[in-house]
């Protein structure tokens, strides 16, 4: 593979961790604003299809 591809395949891997970590932070600060105005709540992962 040259080193070109490489380097674009890994920016692309990279950005997708970030955009995945960023989305499950997200869900977490949701959750801990509602518990603290004590609403019980529950995180599903779900699967969705486009």
């Amino acid at each position: 593979m040259p080193l070109m591809e490489w380097i674009s395949l890994r920016m692309a891997v990279c950005s997708l961790i970030r955009l995945i970590l960023m989305h499950n932070e997200t869900a977490f600060a949701i959750q801990r604003r509602l518990q603290c105005a004590e609403l019980t709540t529950v995180i599903l992962p779900i699967r969705l299809a486009l």
